[in-house]
Order: structure tokens, then C-alpha cells, then sequence
């Protein structure tokens, strides 16, 4: 509600409360990940099982280290049907913000399983696409090493290069 700016005791409040217990009845976040070992480097590139990942940033960050995690989180496809059924466009603004913080406690609650069953002492993240040196393209090379999360969570890489569902 903070995020969105939602006044307590306001018709707003109300109407975003009811789209969340919505929301909440619906949603089946979801995480796939596999284990990546480093196998060699370049210069601008890095090579983790046996897949090459072009980009000078992430062999630079991952330079003293040997194993990745590498992932995919998604809030769903059900909460993604659940916000574009939203007719009215307030609501339809309202779930969108619901659904991005949907994802965001997925990526949270995936990261203390990381720390817990792994021991991992400290997290970065890089996302094929948020950096020029790493483009959107190495979505797929990534796809590849993580496995068949179409299958298996339902998130699917368009020919576009954009993931569906959208907040994944």
C-alpha cells in the first residue's frame, strides 16, 4: 500500500485490499534454478557448464568464484490471467503493482533458500538485458543452462526475448 501510495482508511485502501486477498487466492509463485560450475574464462566471456555466457561485466563478477546459482522466478501464470482480467484500469494498475510484488517476495523467499540449504554468505544478481555488455539475447543460453522452465514453472522465452509471464 506504501509503495502504491495508498492512504489508510481510503476508499483506495479498500478496494487494494480486496484485489490483494484476490490476489493472494490465486497466486502460485514459482523458482527453477540449477547449480553452475565455471568451467573457463575469457576475457569477455564466461563459460559455465559447458555454456557460453558473452559479457565482460559477468566474467569480471564472477572471477573468484567457481559455482553459480543460476535462475528463473516467476509470480505465474495464474496471477498474470488473474491481473489482465482486471476491466477497470485503476484495478488493472493496482494488480500489476500486486503482481510485481508477488515476484519480488518469490525472489526473496528463493534467495533465504539459497542461503539456508547452501550457505551462501552474500548475493549479486545480473539479469541478461540490464546491462549493454550483457544483452537480452543471453536469455536463452541462460534458458539453456536452467533446464525446461517451461515445463516445469511455466515461464516461456518469446521470440521477442521477453519472458511470459511478464514479471518473471
Amino acid at each position: 500500500l506504501a509503495r502504491m501510495r495508498i492512504k489508510p482508511g481510503t476508499r483506495a485502501e479498500t478496494e487494494v485490499l480486496g484485489l490483494i486477498a484476490e490476489a493472494q487466492a490465486v497466486a502460485r509463485p514459482k523458482a527453477m534454478y540449477r547449480i553452475g560450475f565455471i568451467d573457463a574464462k575469457e576475457t569477455d566471456a564466461v563459460f559455465i557448464n559447458g555454456i557460453r555466457f558473452a559479457s565482460r561485466v559477468l566474467r569480471v563478477n564472477l572471477d573468484s568464484l567457481q559455482r553459480v546459482f543460476a535462475y528463473f522466478c516467476t509470480s505465474g501464470r495464474e496471477l498474470e490471467a488473474w491481473a489482465e482480467g482486471q476491466e477497470d484500469m485503476l484495478a488493472r494498475y493496482y494488480a500489476d503493482a500486486i503482481n510485481q510484488a508477488v515476484l519480488g517476495s518469490a525472489i526473496g523467499a528463493f534467495q533465504a533458500h539459497l542461503r539456508e540449504v547452501y550457505s551462501v554468505p552474500q548475493m549479486a544478481g545480473m539479469n541478461p538485458g540490464s546491462l549493454g555488455d550483457w544483452p537480452i539475447s543471453q536469455q536463452r543460453p541462460l534458458l539453456a543452462l536452467v533446464g525446461d522452465v517451461t515445463g516445469e514453472i511455466g515461464v516461456e522465452l518469446m521470440p521477442s526475448l521477453l519472458m511470459v509471464p511478464t514479471k518473471s
